[in-house]
């Protein structure tokens, strides 16, 4: 392992920083494992990890996933390009969740490989490359990043996106073809736009006024043209992406703090060796304030800044994973380019990594025997009950097994959104290509009302209610016709006593449990 920038330093200092990066690569290393095992295990990993494959089934039987019958189904909120990613390896391996989380994997380790093609290009040492590039890729699965989430897919198109566009030094053709694939990147979740439109800010502030401008314009029209474009080929899109999204969307100062004090231990090493080139560069009289072209990564962690403060930050829908999408990656191709020359940085950068690993640690709980306990012979039981074709209702802990199973589905964990798209109102320029909000409203109470329907009849051989409550889930009502409750027993990987941890219930890689209340219908 070369000492590199470091090369000119005391053995010892040299020896400190060696312990530290091997100590570094150990930490990731298990964490890489870890990751491994969420893959292989084909089992949910998050509370929505199922929702997304009735979108991905729905595209294998040649079903519009988006059309207006069973909107509140097969729709996620999300996009379309990550169920489309994920259809070679549903072909090759099936529509579930190993499918899913390798198409996931694949797209961060895709993006971790253009994160390091950039540092490399710039000069970064292999060594502070490739832990620059763990940091992101730590960063890119924590909590959702590694489920059956469209954020790695997204990721890589917003990384591809800038990497064809720098290329091509923003020429007319260089951003058409960004634009496309920041257009793509949208289809996975909005926010991962927004390349087409920093590239245009930057060319604008940094490089040619006009030109600039002319791509603004462009971007805007592009992106009013590709919702036009999609309102028309999958009717329900429109109103469940982007209405039911906007209007879902939310800002707490708080959970903005907490989320940067919380980054900002994740990012220590970064934020070490960025402040330690800042304090070299005063103390020579390098530093320099003055206007001049930042570049388009640094430009890119402005502008990803901004969203952060502006918007993304205070949203308490995605807890970090903004700050990790947005600002990390374009932070550690910023503070390890300005380093790669100064041997203090680049040694406060190794030396408080392994101190990062350890404080942020808790974030990714070590494999174990998740269906242990006293409950084991009650574990199987829900996805006994719906692979044996028993009629199922549940919430959206078990979509993903109700949709493999091909059952009808309830709470998918995005069903909710097309209520909010059957209460908002439309911009006027979208309104040709989003359904009428009476023929939404419709398809939302048609489906409350069949639910409601069966649950009188006793038509569900067997129900199981999570810990989170949904407007599809008539609990007076299953109350008055089942019988049941909360089944408690202990989880031997928690340590505790919780309720039911039953498949779906028990999500290592989140660390979540959610226990489940078991109906069965009254005699």
């Amino acid at each position: 392992m070369s000492a590199g920038p470091l090369a000119g330093q005391p053995l010892l200092v040299r020896a400190l920083a060696a312990l530290a990066v091997v100590q570094a690569l150990a930490g990731f290393g298990v964490l890489l494992l870890w990751h491994l095992w969420t893959i292989l295990a084909d089992a949910p990993m998050e509370m929505r990890d199922g929702a997304v494959l009735a979108t991905t089934i729905a595209l294998l039987d040649g079903r519009n996933p988006y059309a207006l019958p069973g909107l509140a189904m097969t729709g996620n909120v999300y996009g379309i390009i990550y169920p489309l990613s994920v259809l070679p390896f549903a072909l090759l391996l099936g529509p579930g969740f190993l499918a899913h989380h390798l198409a996931t994997a694949a797209a961060v380790w895709g993006a971790c490989f253009l994160l390091w093609r950039w540092l490399r290009v710039r000069g970064v040492a292999r060594t502070d490359a490739l832990l620059g590039c763990l940091m992101v890729y730590a960063g890119l699965i924590y909590f959702t990043g590694a489920a059956a989430r469209p954020d790695g897919i997204g990721v890589l198109l917003m990384f591809a996106a800038l990497a064809v566009m720098e290329r091509g030094d923003f020429s007319a053709r260089a951003f058409a073809a960004g634009l496309a694939l920041s257009l793509l990147a949208m289809m996975a979740k909005i926010y991962f736009v927004w390349p087409a439109f920093a590239a245009a800010s930057y060319v604008f502030l940094c490089r040619d006024l006009r030109r600039g401008f002319a791509y603004g314009v462009s971007a805007i029209i592009a992106t009013a043209a590709a919702w036009a474009l999609i309102g028309l080929v999958a009717p329900g899109y429109v109103a469940v992406v982007l209405m039911a999204n906007l209007g879902a969307t939310t800002y707490e100062v708080a959970h903005l703090v907490r989320q940067i004090r919380e980054w900002s231990l994740f990012s220590l090493p970064l934020l070490a060796a960025g402040a330690m080139v800042l304090a070299m560069r005063a103390r020579a009289g390098t530093l320099r304030l003055g206007t001049h072209d930042p570049g388009l990564m640094a430009a890119m962690l402005g502008f990803g800044c901004v969203a952060i403060l502006g918007a993304l930050g205070g949203h308490t829908g995605a807890h970090l994973s903004y700050l990790f999408q947005l600002v990390s990656p374009f932070l550690a191709v910023v503070v390890l380019v300005a380093a790669r020359r100064e041997p203090w940085a680049v040694l406060a950068f190794r030396l408080s990594l392994p101190i990062a690993i350890v404080l942020n640690a808790h974030w990714f709980m070590p494999p174990g025997p998740a269906r242990s306990g006293n409950c084991a012979l009650a574990a199987f039981e829900p996805e006994a009950a719906i692979a044996s074709g028993r009629r199922v209702l549940a919430t959206t802990e078990l979509a993903g097994q109700l949709a493999l199973a091909r059952q009808p589905l309830a709470e998918t964990g995005h069903a909710e959104y097309l209520d909010r798209a059957a209460l908002a109102t439309p911009p006027a320029w979208l309104r040709p290509f989003v359904p009428p909000r009476a023929a939404l409203a419709a398809e939302w109470n048609g489906l409350v009302q069949g639910i409601r329907d069966n649950v009188a009849a006793r038509r569900y051989e067997v129900i199981y209610i999570g810990r989170h409550p949904s407007p599809l889930i008539p609990r007076e009502l299953i109350a008055e016709h089942y019988q049941g409750g909360p089944v408690a027993c202990t989880n031997a990987s928690e340590g505790r006593a919780v309720s039911s941890p039953l498949p779906g219930a028990v999500m290592p890689w989140a660390q979540q449990v959610w226990p489940f209340e078991v109906w069965t219908p009254k005699p």
